[in-house]
């Protein structure tokens, strides 16, 4: 099944973070995506558009796919790899959260930010 929201927050958000397989953000202009973060950060296999700075969170083919903005055919094969393929989408579930943890979480910024004032 397929759903499409819009814009949801607080407890809301969080129902379809739990209950999402794959989370997908094609955007056409990004900075630093929350929204990428929290799904990645929940374990759920990512697909988003080579836009901003996503690349700094996904890394094509290890922690989730990495597509061109406006791209149809991309889109549609990565969505449909991570459909017929239980074991990549488990991969980039994993491996995704690890990236988010070791690199974007309050624990690693503190730890970057000892390393800059010592």
């Amino acid at each position: 099944m397929f759903s499409f929201p819009g814009w949801v927050h607080g407890q809301e958000k969080l129902t379809y973070l739990a209950n999402a397989d794959v989370f997908i953000l094609a955007s056409h202009s990004e900075g630093l995506p929350n929204s990428l973060m929290e799904a990645m950060l929940c374990g759920i296999a990512s697909i988003a558009t080579n836009v901003g700075s996503v690349s700094d969170l996904i890394i094509n083919g290890e922690t989730g796919i990495l597509i061109e903005k406006k791209n149809i055919k991309q889109l549609t094969e990565g969505i449909q790899e991570l459909i017929v393929n239980e074991n990549l989408r488990n991969k980039y579930s994993d491996e995704g959260r690890k990236r988010i943890l070791s690199n974007h979480s309050i624990q690693s910024a503190t730890e970057s930010f000892k390393k800059i004032f010592h």
